[in-house]
């Protein structure tokens, strides 16, 4: 979308609309698909419910970090970009 000539922010927009649904029905059928596991009471399955807990939290800090931060920082990173770009033409038209 950036090479059609689209706004960092109206690109952003339109990515983070396309991925929310399969990113979170991927995170949701994972955790639910996790959590008997999680909750199991029985001896043998004692050792495996760490594995669980990480898996399925791990999964949803990232489901977090994918929808909302990394666009976010994307964001700022242009915002970034923009002004040290406008910082540095004023700094060459002053000399």
């Amino acid at each position: 979308e950036r090479a059609q000539g689209i706004s960092v922010d109206q690109a952003i927009r339109d990515s983070g609309a396309r991925r929310f649904r399969p990113i979170l029905l991927t995170t949701l059928t994972t955790f639910l698909g996790l959590s008997p596991m999680i909750f199991e009471t029985s001896m043998q399955a004692q050792f495996l419910i760490p594995m669980a807990v990480s898996i399925a939290f791990g999964l949803a800090f990232a489901t977090v970090l994918i929808l909302l931060v990394i666009p976010a920082m994307l964001s700022i990173y242009e915002d970034v970009r923009i002004w040290l770009s406008k910082s540095s033409t004023n700094t060459i038209a002053a000399t």
